[in-house]
């Protein structure tokens, strides 16, 4: 009957194939494959929003432990602080290094701390300011990275003991402005204590780290940690970020200790 349904003929549609041997084995490779395909879409994508002023080779390896700990994809969103803290607000995405406040307790929870960041006083070398203490950022013009949250002390500072003008862009943007004099000190964070390290992201930034001078110590210390909307749908991440950072501690300890 015209248009009824033939079964496939090996030897018709593919001419001198057989389904033994070679032409098994690449059948099955192709299936393996196929399944493979298959169970690498189900892997869940999870989006995160991280600053675009982080230094990003760290927080990436970070993110690389975390996402392998936890059996999921990052999709990673580079945006500037206040919008990584509104999305946090919104649902839309997990907020990276957003740290708790007043402010913040009431509508999102916090994952345990990925590790400590410290905040460092960096004026320029023709222009040196020691910037190690509170009290030695009394009077002066401090560029502060907008929006973000840099701890109590410093906090409460601002506007009473010295000047705060809000410097946005990524580290190399508030590196100009502390070049171009809009500021005597700029507040940068970083996350270990290692001088040195500091001075390779200023050279990272593509400029001189001997026109610069770092602080001898950091002005404060402040835990990290990732923000979830407390009602939304990504909070189901959170309990499993948790337990990553548990499973990948040592990793992360080092990364932290390697300035990698």
């Amino acid at each position: 009957m015209a248009g009824a349904f033939r079964p496939l003929n090996s030897a018709r549609h593919f001419p001198g194939a057989s389904f033994n041997g070679l032409t098994r084995r690449r059948c099955l490779v192709a299936l393996l494959f196929a399944g493979a395909g298959r169970a690498d879409a189900t892997i869940a994508e999870v989006p995160i929003a991280v600053s675009v002023s982080v230094n990003v080779p760290f927080v990436d390896a970070m993110l690389d432990e975390l996402a392998a700990a936890m059996g999921i994809r990052w999709q990673v969103l580079r945006v500037p602080f206040a919008r990584v803290v509104r999305m946090a607000r919104a649902g839309t995405a997990l907020g990276f290094g957003v740290s708790p406040s007043p402010a913040r307790v009431g509508t999102l929870d916090f994952s345990q701390p990925l590790f400590e960041s410290g905040v460092w006083g960096v004026s320029r070398a023709d222009s040196p300011h020691e910037a190690s203490s509170m009290s030695q950022l009394k009077g002066l013009n401090v560029c502060v990275w907008r929006d973000a949250q840099l701890g109590e002390a410093i906090d409460n500072a601002a506007q009473r003991d010295f000047r705060a003008l809000a410097a946005g862009g990524d580290f190399a943007v508030r590196l100009r402005m502390l070049s171009a004099g809009r500021c005597d000190v700029l507040l940068a964070t970083h996350y270990n204590r290692e001088r040195s390290q500091l001075q390779k992201r200023i050279r990272a930034a593509g400029a001189d780290p001997d026109q610069f001078v770092i602080g001898r110590q950091p002005l404060a210390q402040q835990p990290v940690h990732v923000a979830v909307r407390r009602d939304g749908a990504l909070a189901r991440w959170m309990p499993l970020l948790d337990k990553a950072l548990a499973d990948r501690h040592q990793a992360i300890v080092a990364l932290v200790k390697s300035g990698s």
